[in-house]
């Protein structure tokens, strides 16, 4: 039977977990604006085969708490760091998809230990612009003010190009409209808040 609870992390932010299966742990961590429900499916196919299988929904995301503040990728990472200890968890596969991938490489990073194995879903891992420390990818100062100003004006519009854009063929709109309604559940000033950590 699915379980879900509420878990505070070091900061006392309450991240939302759905817990599921029995056997070595995996780890499930969604994409920015997302929830750990876009995994129900995986959930329940890794727990057929005998996986005790967690999805998190982020801070900011689906039913956690939503401070103002720890949306760096570090926090990000001693957030599900903390889940997995919470649980009692001392080793688990790991898998994020897309900002979620970028949350699970630094978990890895900083704690090898605990990371027995580190699975990425169209992620680049590193960092969604170039920084000083990191010369690569889009420039910082191009696509984040389009995006604060689309999140401003029409953060539907937004979010709902967002998750149908990176398919490679359209998706059918039951699907889309499946995604759009857990993508809604990241309210504006959240969304703010991500966007210019990244």
């Amino acid at each position: 039977m699915m379980t879900q609870k509420l878990i505070a992390v070091r900061d006392g932010t309450g991240i939302n977990v759905r817990e599921l299966g029995e056997g070595p742990a995996v780890l499930l961590i969604h994409g920015w604006s997302l929830s750990g429900e876009v995994w129900d499916r995986q959930m329940r196919l890794l727990a057929e085969s005998g996986r005790r299988v967690i999805a998190m929904d982020q801070r900011g995301h689906g039913g956690s708490e939503a401070p103002l503040h720890g949306y760096d990728l570090a926090d990000l990472a001693d957030d599900a760091t903390d889940v997995l200890g919470t649980l009692g968890i001392s080793r688990a596969s790991v898998v994020g998809w897309s900002l979620g991938g970028m949350v699970a490489l630094r978990m890895a990073h900083v704690r090898p230990d605990l990371v027995g194995r580190l699975v990425m879903v169209a992620s680049n891992g590193v960092a969604a612009s170039r920084t000083e420390r990191f010369p690569y990818g889009v420039p910082a100062d191009g696509p984040l003010a389009t995006i604060l100003a689309a999140e401003h004006t029409d953060r539907v519009a937004l979010r709902r190009s967002a998750v149908g854009d990176p398919f490679k063929t359209p998706p059918a709109p039951y699907t889309l409209d499946w995604l759009h309604r857990i993508l809604t559940f990241l309210d504006g000033v959240t969304g703010d808040l991500w966007f210019r950590r990244l």
